[in-house]
């Protein structure tokens, strides 16, 4: 049985700890680099978003106790992120295909 995310597709049986860990390490800078389109349109956008503050200060003792529902939060955050960006333009342009 899965706990897969009905809404953006996370499962928590396909993280192992190690995974959980070093992506716990890098959340802020996942985020930063996400947020880099949208910091160009509005500097103060990515700060206002939920959750955005508790990434940011990620410490050691935070990821000892890592847990995959934390990476799964972060998911979220990193969706919230992209919807931002592609709805302020600030995205790469749609890919068009020409057959």
């Amino acid at each position: 049985m899965t706990d897969r995310c009905r809404e953006c597709g996370f499962d928590p049986d396909e993280w192992n700890d190690q995974d959980t860990v070093n992506t716990l390490r890098l959340a802020g800078q996942l985020i930063e680099l996400w947020a880099e389109p949208l910091r160009r349109v509005d500097p103060d956008l990515v700060d206002t978003l939920p959750g955005a503050s508790s990434w940011s200060s990620v410490d050691s003792r935070s990821i000892e106790r890592a847990s995959r529902e934390a990476v799964h939060q972060l998911w979220h955050h990193l969706i919230d992120i992209a919807g931002e960006v592609s709805a302020s333009g600030a995205g790469a342009p749609p890919q068009v295909v020409v057959v």
